[in-house]
């Protein structure tokens, strides 16, 4: 052919046209060059913490729209605490990770974390308790 093609490179549709499939060889993917930890830390304190504000005042909306689903679905505890729905992020990221293991889930993960430690400190300084465990109506 002159162009250094030989057959295992062509891959025919079921239309029968033929397309150039170059081999895959070794994927190298350059090793990150900061832990999960400070790659969480870096985001949660910069971009996403500019983009959303404080990860309380995030999740207790995203909160308040969980305790008005939830409710339809007979819960009894009223709104979700920013803590727990920052939990249940980390559950959705350990969901993902569990079919589908990437690092973003991992850094998500642990980012949802360190907002919990923030929410946590911020109620603390305010002297506010923690929710007490929801129940479940019947």
């Amino acid at each position: 052919m002159g162009i250094g093609l030989d057959l295992k490179d062509i891959a025919e549709s079921r239309s029968g046209t033929a397309h150039y499939c170059p081999p895959l060889g070794p994927l190298s993917v350059a090793p990150p060059t900061e832990t999960i930890l400070e790659e969480a830390q870096r985001l949660v304190h910069g971009d996403r913490g500019a983009a959303y504000g404080h990860p309380e005042d995030d999740y207790k909306a995203t909160g308040e729209i969980w305790g008005a689903i939830l409710e339809r679905a007979k819960w009894s505890g009223g709104p979700v605490d920013p803590r727990i729905a920052c939990l249940m992020m980390v559950g959705v990221k350990v969901s993902r990770e569990a079919g589908h293991a990437k690092r973003d889930n991992r850094v998500d993960g642990a980012g949802y974390f360190e907002c919990v430690d923030m929410i946590a400190q911020r109620q603390e300084k305010r002297g506010a308790p923690p929710r007490s465990e929801p129940t479940c109506r019947s």
